[in-house]
C-alpha cells in the first residue's frame, strides 16, 4: 500500500513538473484558436488525395516578425522536402548492395535528388505561434514557431524523380532499376 501511495505521489509530482515547464502559447496566427495537428512533426510527409504533402516547423527568437519567420519556414520546407525524399530513396534496402552504393553515379543521383527544387511544389498552408518556454533553470524565453505545409501532385513528383534517376544512371541499369523500385516503394509508403 505504501508503495502505491509513493508511486501516486511520484506521478503527481512529474505531472506538476511537466505543467510548470510546458510551453505556453501567447499569440497565434489570426483566425486560429489552436495549434494544427500537422505542426507536431508526428508525420513529416504524407499523401492527401492526389498530392504529396511535406510539413516543416522552424523556431526563431520571439522578437522575429511572423512574416519573416513564415517565409523562412516555407523556403526551408521546400529544401527539406527534397532532402527527405533523397534520403528515403537512397537509403532503401534495395540499394544496400555494396557495388551500387559505391558507384560514382550513386553520388551523382544522391546530389541531384537532394539539390534544386521540385517543380510545382507550392505552399498549401502556414501557421505561426509565439510560445513562452521555460528552461530547466526556470528562465522563460519567448520563441516563435512557424510551420509550412508544402504540396506537389504525386504524378509531378513521380515524373521529376524518375527523370533525375534515368539521367543520372544512364550507364548503370542495375542501379537505375534499384532506384526506380526504391522510388515506387517510397511513394507507396506515404499514407
Amino acid at each position: 500500500m505504501a508503495l502505491l501511495v509513493a508511486l501516486g505521489v511520484l506521478v503527481c509530482s512529474v505531472q506538476i513538473f511537466a505543467e510548470d515547464y510546458a510551453p505556453v502559447v501567447t499569440e497565434r496566427i489570426p483566425g486560429s484558436t489552436e495549434t494544427p495537428v500537422w505542426t507536431s512533426g508526428a508525420k513529416v510527409m504524407w499523401q492527401e488525395a492526389d498530392s504529396v504533402v511535406f510539413a516543416h516547423v522552424l523556431e526563431m527568437s520571439g522578437g522575429s516578425r511572423p512574416s519573416a519567420c513564415m517565409r523562412a519556414a516555407s523556403l526551408q520546407a521546400r529544401s527539406e522536402m527534397r532532402r527527405y525524399i533523397s534520403e528515403s530513396i537512397t537509403s532503401s534496402e534495395l540499394l544496400s548492395v555494396e557495388d551500387l552504393s559505391s558507384d560514382p553515379e550513386f553520388e551523382s543521383v544522391t546530389a541531384s535528388l537532394a539539390q534544386g527544387s521540385i517543380t510545382g511544389a507550392s505552399v498549401k498552408e502556414q501557421y505561426w505561434e509565439k510560445v513562452l518556454k521555460t528552461d530547466l533553470r526556470g528562465e522563460k524565453t519567448l520563441r516563435i514557431l512557424c510551420a509550412s505545409k508544402v504540396q506537389v501532385t504525386r504524378a509531378d513528383l513521380d515524373l521529376q524523380l524518375g527523370r533525375i534517376i534515368e539521367e543520372e544512371t544512364a550507364r548503370n541499369p542495375e542501379m537505375r532499376h534499384a532506384l526506380m523500385m526504391a522510388q515506387t516503394d517510397f511513394l507507396n509508403s506515404l499514407d
